[in-house]
């Protein structure tokens, strides 16, 4: 075979591998169209700028219906690995923490000091009204009378016991009682409130880890309840979280406000060794050809 016969396959080789090079470029190039005067040349811009409110809508419809679904969501959120990083977390609330904040700072993360501050005289109002509601249903007359009984009879022997009987002694039992009711009434909650106040500020000082040791609140439980409220909430409110988030149409939205050259880019990363290869194809395809060509 001389050398000339083979230039038909070579020029076939080269035209193929011009073909699909210029055919790969045009999937981006040019990026924006090319008029002359109103006319609009065809095949600008490149198919994927022309295309790409059409290609945001088909990727975003595909991440969000069948890419990233509400199960596979529940499946990562709920997966082993992130349930241990849970327990991680809550046996993390019983460590001391180089300047860990609080109860009191994590109050002010969502309100300020002074909004803080109603809330804590609000609470400790609370506390001393439901302390002095029942205080106040304290039957004073009774326990006095009862317990007056059995002391006086411990203290008292001989000719004075079989005086003083039992009669005499609750008698003196319903003014007293009264008396102490009354004042518990009036005097109680200017009692009782400074008490409250003290023991809510000495409490807003206690990490939540201190918190939860002077509740005498175990690690186990703490992860159970972690666990049980996290899995509640994924199961019951993930479905109106993701329909809120609208995946597809935050993909969509990203894609349309990406420029072309940046999507560009992120495909010639993916594709590159595809696309090149495709372009290969077309010299191979062009010189096989051109040998075909040789026998026909």
């Amino acid at each position: 075979m001389e050398f000339s016969m083979l230039f038909g396959p070579l020029i076939g080789a080269v035209i193929g591998y011009c073909t699909n090079y210029i055919a790969v470029k045009m999937l981006f190039r040019p990026l924006r169209p090319v008029k002359i005067g109103n006319f609009t040349l065809p095949f600008t811009p490149g198919i994927i700028p022309k295309g790409q409110n059409r290609l945001a809508k088909a990727l975003g419809q595909a991440v969000g219906t069948t890419l990233l679904t509400q199960k596979d969501f529940e499946e990562t959120l709920m997966s082993e690995q992130m349930l241990s990083h849970l327990d991680q977390i809550a046996e993390k609330l019983y460590e001391t923490q180089e300047d860990e904040m609080n109860l009191k700072d994590y109050c002010l993360l969502v309100t300020e000091e002074e909004g803080y501050q109603d809330g804590k005289g609000k609470l400790v109002n609370t506390v001393t009204d439901k302390i002095m509601d029942g205080a106040c249903r304290i039957d004073f007359t009774e326990i006095i009378a009862d317990k007056g009984v059995t002391a006086v009879k411990e203290h008292l022997d001989g000719f004075l016991a079989m005086m003083i009987t039992d009669d005499m002694i609750r008698s003196f039992a319903q003014p007293l009682g009264d008396s102490i009711e009354k004042y518990v009434a009036e005097e109680g909650p200017a009692l009782v409130w400074p008490i409250v106040y003290d023991e809510v500020t000495k409490f807003e000082q206690k990490t939540p880890g201190e918190t939860l040791i002077s509740l005498g609140v175990k690690k186990d439980t703490v992860k159970k309840a972690v666990r049980t409220i996290y899995c509640d909430f994924i199961r019951t409110k993930l479905a109106d979280i993701i329909e809120k988030i609208n995946i597809s149409a935050m993909v969509e939205k990203k894609i349309n406000d990406m420029e072309v050259e940046d999507i560009e880019i992120l495909v010639m990363s993916i594709m590159k060794k595809e696309l090149g290869a495709v372009v290969n194809l077309g010299a191979v395809i062009g010189f096989v050809i051109g040998l075909l060509n040789l026998f026909l």
